[in-house]
């Protein structure tokens, strides 16, 4: 079942084919390789994420851990695609500093976020095109 969302960007893409393809054109110049002078420069290691406090209950504990696993799983499908956060971002349909803030340790998904999280990772995995 599509969201709301969803439905409604098909609509315009539908209704406004040059308006996307334009958009699109922006998006493969902006995210090329050759404008990315960072990309040769190792990854610095990932910070712990959701950080349990010593009050959680034995659930939020585990909810946390999977919810840890999930972003290090995420963090590691972008590295090996070699996406910038931005570009990674997009491909989930994301916003970037929403990733930005996933990925640095500051916030974790949760709810929906969570499972739009798990079905990016289903998706844009090693065996399927993206």
């Amino acid at each position: 079942m599509d969201s709301l969302a969803d439905r409604w960007v098909r609509q315009f893409e539908a209704e406004n084919p040059q308006t996307v393809a334009a958009y699109h054109q922006t998006l493969r110049k902006t995210f090329s390789p050759e404008l990315q002078p960072f990309a040769s420069r190792p990854a610095p290691e990932p910070t712990t994420h959701c950080p349990i406090s010593a009050t959680s209950t034995q659930s939020e504990k585990r909810r946390s851990q999977d919810i840890q696993a999930l972003l290090q799983a995420a963090i590691s499908l972008r590295r090996a695609r070699g996406d910038t956060q931005a570009a990674f971002a997009y491909r989930l349909g994301i916003n970037v500093r929403t990733w930005q803030e996933w990925e640095q340790g500051r916030r974790c998904p949760s709810g929906p976020a969570r499972t739009l999280l798990e079905r990016g990772l289903k998706e844009l995995s090693p065996g399927r095109p993206g």
